[in-house]
């Protein structure tokens, strides 16, 4: 079981996130809604949080070179 615990990503929360891309939780939010933005996960009726890889991703597949791209 620690080996399963130590595979698993690291969760952030929607605050968290936010900060790190300089967005509102109430973006991501709307994101989620219109299913724009990071993966995430719903662990609850109250609770989502997002793995950092797959925010990393979503970064990544953004990132430009110049303004024509």
């Amino acid at each position: 079981m620690d080996q399963a615990a130590g595979d698993m990503p690291r969760l952030l929360t929607p605050q968290e996130v936010g900060e790190m891309l300089g967005l509102t939780e109430r973006t991501l939010e709307r994101w989620r809604i219109i299913g724009e933005g990071p993966r995430y996960a719903k662990l609850s009726r109250s609770t989502v949080r997002y793995s950092a890889t797959d925010v990393a991703a979503f970064i990544a597949v953004r990132l430009k070179a110049n303004t024509s791209q």
